[in-house]
């Protein structure tokens, strides 16, 4: 599983995963994501202290990049300074860090899980390469018509800290907006900070904390299953050749 799109963040790769940032609360998105299913991925909050902030969630391609995750109606955040919900720039009590009252970040040791159920049904919503045309002799996109974002009734957006679902027996949002969503993720520092803010993310298929999905809910598959298998090994036995036997 690789980052794609990022905005001002940094991807380290070593230790494989983590993502720095300073100054700026723009946002990454994962490389796959998928709009049917139920996925899971971990963030450990490994480098918040002493005044770094991160948002973690899901996001479509429509989201900002050079804005927080949760900021539009494309991503869902849990905020890690007030333990928020986050939809449509709009933050809700989630009870996930009661920490935040003090303005502090959360113990380094904070693991968030970011659960998500689409159901069968729903549109991706992106460009594919169905959408591509050739016109004098370049590749062009063809924009279609397409009926805005319904509501998937009976998925849901999920966090978990430390393992233990947040916001009562009943998860963050219910019913969320058709797309094909991605692990999302978003730091802050002040330029006081010296290093800035770091996260570390874990797609799976190992958890420190495998979730129990929320009542009602399938369980999840790991974020790492969103990429497509590797393509098989054609090379012959004892290593001897690159082709395929023919027939």
């Amino acid at each position: 599983m690789k980052w794609r799109r990022r905005g001002l963040l940094t991807l380290c790769p070593n230790p494989p995963h983590q993502l720095l940032s300073a100054f700026s609360l723009s946002q990454a998105r994962a490389a796959h994501g998928a709009h049917e299913g139920a996925w899971f991925f971990e963030v450990a909050l490994t480098g918040l202290a002493p005044a770094g902030a991160a948002r973690v969630g899901w996001a479509t391609r429509a989201a900002e990049l050079q804005a927080p995750v949760g900021y539009d109606s494309a991503g869902y955040a849990l905020r890690s300074v007030d333990g928020a919900k986050v939809h449509r720039a709009l933050r809700e009590a989630c009870g996930a860090f009661p920490e935040g009252g003090t303005g502090a970040p959360p113990p380094a040791a904070t693991i968030v899980g970011c659960y998500i159920h689409l159901p069968p049904g729903g549109r991706p919503l992106e460009r594919s390469l169905d959408d591509v045309v050739t016109w004098r002799g370049g590749l062009y996109y063809v924009k279609r018509p397409e009926a805005p974002a319904a509501r998937l009734a009976g998925g849901c957006v999920a966090f978990y800290r430390d393992g233990a679902l947040l916001g009562g027996p009943q998860p963050a949002y219910a019913d969320p907006l058709e797309g094909r969503y991605y692990p999302a993720v978003s730091l802050f520092a002040p330029a006081s900070q010296e290093g800035g803010a770091s996260v570390r993310v874990n797609f799976g298929p190992d958890f420190r904390f495998p979730p129990p999905p929320p009542p009602g809910h399938p369980p999840p598959r790991p974020a790492c299953d969103m990429a497509p298998p590797k393509p098989a090994d054609v090379s012959g036995e004892g290593g001897g050749g690159g082709r395929p036997a023919a027939g």
